[in-house]
Parts: C-alpha cells; sequence; structure tokens
C-alpha cells in the first residue's frame, strides 16, 4: 500500500469516520506493522500540534487598551477627512455657481436684455481691434474655462483623497 492511502486510512481512524470493522483492522495494523504505526504516531503528534496551536490565548487589558485608541485615532482622522471633503465640494459648488451667474449676467448684458442708465453706470471707453465674433463666443469661451477649472480641481482632490468611481 502506498504512504497515502496509508495516511488517508489512518486520518479517517484519528477522526473517527471509519466504520468499527476499518477501525479494528487498522487498529491491528498499528499494533503489527511497524510503517502503520510510525505514520500513526506522526499524524497523531501533528493533530496535537494543530490542536495546541488552535487554543485562543488570553489578551491583556492593555492589548484590548491598545487597539480601540487606534481604532479611535483612525476614526477621528476619517472623520476629519470627510469634513474637509465636505468643506472642498462646497467650495467647489460656489465656485461654480458664482462663475454660471457671472456668465449668465454678462451674457445677458451684452445680448441687451438688460440695460443701466448712462447715469448710474457707465463703463471707459476702451478702444479694441475690429474682430467678428459671434456674441455668444464669450459666453462659450467662460463657460469652457469654469468646466475645465471644475476638471482639474475635480482630478487634484480625487488623487488627494484617493477616491475612485
Amino acid at each position: 500500500m502506498q504512504q497515502e492511502e496509508i495516511e488517508l486510512q489512518l486520518w479517517e481512524y484519528i477522526d473517527g469516520t471509519c466504520s468499527a470493522d476499518e477501525q479494528a483492522r487498522i487498529s491491528a495494523l498499528i499494533a503489527t506493522d511497524a510503517v502503520w504505526k510510525a505514520c500513526y504516531e506522526d499524524l497523531l503528534s501533528f493533530q496535537h500540534s494543530l490542536q495546541a496551536d488552535a487554543t485562543p490565548e488570553r489578551t491583556s487589558a492593555n492589548f484590548t487598551e491598545n487597539v480601540m485608541s487606534v481604532l479611535d485615532a483612525s476614526a477621528s482622522r476619517l472623520a476629519a477627512r470627510k469634513r474637509m471633503l465636505t468643506l472642498s465640494i462646497r467650495i467647489i459648488v460656489a465656485f461654480f455657481i458664482m462663475s454660471i451667474g457671472l456668465l449668465l449676467s454678462y451674457a445677458l448684458i451684452d445680448a441687451g436684455g438688460v440695460s443701466f442708465a448712462s447715469s448710474e453706470y457707465q463703463l471707459p471707453k476702451i478702444e479694441l481691434p475690429e474682430v467678428q465674433l459671434p456674441s455668444y463666443a464669450p459666453f462659450i469661451a467662460g463657460l469652457s474655462v469654469v468646466i475645465m477649472l471644475l476638471a482639474a480641481i475635480d482630478k487634484m482632490l480625487r488623487n488627494r483623497t484617493g477616491y475612485r468611481l
């Protein structure tokens, strides 16, 4: 018989999963055959060492306190990171809303939808070269700049916080 078959039968014998006839036969083989006896003693010592290693150890109160203090510190760091992230998001939202509001007001003023009396408000006269651009070009350019800035800020915050979608 091969060593693997002997070990399988001995494990069944040690675990108590074999039949009564098998137990009697293996007991007789252990008592008479030196190979079976040596293999049985090796497996038995291995099982005892596994059971000794599997018993839980008692932890001291100091260990428990140390673990809890580390968990408390990590929880406070996580809360601080969450507050910082919330503040960053609010700043970005405020910037976005202000930019959109300014761009919309510029577009309304430029389109003639809102007029100011000359006595109340007067812009300085600036001579610019004549360029034929549509009236909505500054609005599109400003909106593009705002979108690019928001994308850059978003990328920076994702790299800093490690957040991934």
